[in-house]
């Protein structure tokens, strides 16, 4: 892939990239809505794996208390994952 899509590194400069810190739980965030959106997308979502999205969205959501607007850009991250992953024929 190219480096420019996936290098997150000047987002992170300076940032504890850590299990558990707020960088690492934003970027769960961000792959968990994308994964979401793509299980809906395609038609292979159940009952069970929106629960488990939803929980596990849920719990990243809570570790970024202090950064209550995030789930917005985290959402517009994921979209823009969601269409280079799908191509354009999905969006």
């Amino acid at each position: 892939m190219k480096e420019s899509r996936c290098n997150r590194a000047e987002d992170r400069k300076g940032k504890l990239v850590a299990f558990g810190s707020n960088e690492y739980s934003k970027e769960e965030l961000v792959a968990e809505i994308g994964s979401a959106n793509i299980m809906n997308i395609l038609g292979i979502e159940t009952n069970k794996s929106f629960r488990n999205s939803s929980a596990y969205i849920q719990g990243w959501l809570s570790k970024l208390r202090n950064d209550v607007k995030f789930i917005v850009s985290a959402s517009s991250k994921a979209e823009k994952a969601v269409t280079f992953i799908l191509g354009e024929s999905f969006a």
